[in-house]
């Protein structure tokens, strides 16, 4: 598994322990209502009990894990196109590459989630902040948006390496 790899699966997990502490720190200060929802703005707007402070961590738990299988098994996955040996090796680093990138970007963003619906729940903050939901969307947004340009342009190279060949 490439270093990279290796680094976006220890920062997921870090994160997943990093917003279980933070509740279990908490827990005896937090209300029984605490914020479930967020709204574009970045104001509360559903409220839960506070043992919702545990679902998300569990989520990030599950997404590191299948993260973790892609990252060490690529070749588990099966694109529905033919590749040559050439295209098979350039997906497998890109694939690898993407789905590290947005495991950070998740597990960040979920961390300060957690953070900031706890400082909400004991009044030190009045949500996720204005700029938070935007941030993160354009982040996961362009992310996704250059892995497709950058596909695109990979399969015309890779295509043109097999012909070369």
């Amino acid at each position: 598994m490439p270093t990279f790899a290796r680094t976006a699966l220890i920062v997921g997990g870090v994160a997943s322990m990093g917003m279980l502490a933070i509740v279990l720190f908490y827990w005896p200060r937090l209300p029984y209502i605490v914020p479930q929802f967020f709204d574009a703005t970045g104001d509360p707007n559903e409220y839960a009990a506070k043992y919702y402070l545990f679902v998300p961590p569990l989520a990030l738990i599950a997404i590191w894990t299948g993260a973790y299988f892609s990252l060490r098994y690529p070749g588990w996955f099966r694109l529905p196109v033919r590749m040559n040996e050439h295209q098979i090796e350039v997906f497998k680093r890109e694939g690898q590459i993407l789905v590290s990138i947005l495991l950070v970007e998740l597990a960040l963003g979920f961390v300060y989630v957690q953070w900031q619906t706890v400082r909400t729940a004991l009044d030190e903050s009045g949500g996720l902040g204005w700029f938070f939901p935007s941030f993160f969307l354009i982040c996961l947004i362009g992310t996704a948006v250059y892995f497709t340009w950058r596909t695109i342009t990979l399969w015309s190279k890779a295509s043109n390496h097999r012909s070369s060949s």
